[in-house]
């Protein structure tokens, strides 16, 4: 069965960690970025792997270098402020490159 993980503040985890997702804290885009880098090089990788847009956001160059890469499907949700806007823009940027419309 493929897994699901979770990268973000320990709070905002919470929730995901009830429905059986992987959670995985960090304070930082530090932080963020090692474990990201980490969960995409275990084996079996991740198939999906959620990031709070807060953190997306100051690790958005190796959330594009994982993408390139395939295997894994990374998705943004929103962080302890609230939603940034980044997993609208991600959606449709990548709806632009598939149909070539931008929505």
């Amino acid at each position: 069965m493929s897994e699901v993980a979770a990268i973000g503040g320990e709070s905002i985890l919470l929730p995901f960690r009830a429905l059986g997702v992987k959670v995985f804290p960090a304070q930082d885009g530090r932080e963020a970025e090692e474990l990201l880098r980490n969960l995409v090089s275990r084996e079996p990788p991740f198939a999906v792997i959620l990031v709070t847009e807060d953190l997306a956001r100051d690790i958005m160059p190796a959330i594009s270098e994982v993408a390139r890469g395939g295997g894994v499907a990374i998705s943004f949700i929103p962080g302890p402020g609230g939603s940034l806007g980044l997993g609208r823009e991600r959606m449709r940027s990548l709806v632009r490159k598939a149909i070539g419309v931008d929505l």
